[in-house]
C-alpha cells in the first residue's frame, strides 16, 4: 500500500497517517487505525496533534469494541499529558 510505504520513509508524513486512519476506520479495523493517530498526536506538538486527538475522540463513538475505545483513551490520554 502506498501510504505504507509513504510512512515508512517518513514517519513525520501526517497527512498519510491520517488517510491510512480513515481507510483502516472505514474497513473496520479502529485499533490501527487509533494506531495511526495515536502516532501523528505522538511526532506532533501543533495543530495536527488536536487533530488527530478531536478525530479519535469523534471515532469513539463510532468504534463496536469497548475494549478497543477503552484501549485507546487510555493511550490517548497518557500521551497527551
Amino acid at each position: 500500500m502506498a501510504l505504507r510505504a509513504r510512512i515508512d520513509a517518513d514517519p513525520k508524513d501526517h497527512a498519510a497517517r491520517f488517510d491510512l486512519a480513515a481507510i483502516l476506520a472505514h474497513g473496520g479495523d479502529f485499533t490501527a487505525a487509533f494506531d495511526q493517530l495515536l502516532e501523528v498526536v505522538l511526532r506532533d506538538k501543533g495543530e495536527l496533534r488536536d487533530a488527530a486527538r478531536v478525530r479519535m475522540v469523534e471515532w469513539f463513538g463510532l468504534c463496536p469494541d469497548p475494549a478497543v475505545v477503552d484501549r485507546a483513551r487510555r493511550r490517548l490520554s497518557m500521551y497527551l499529558n
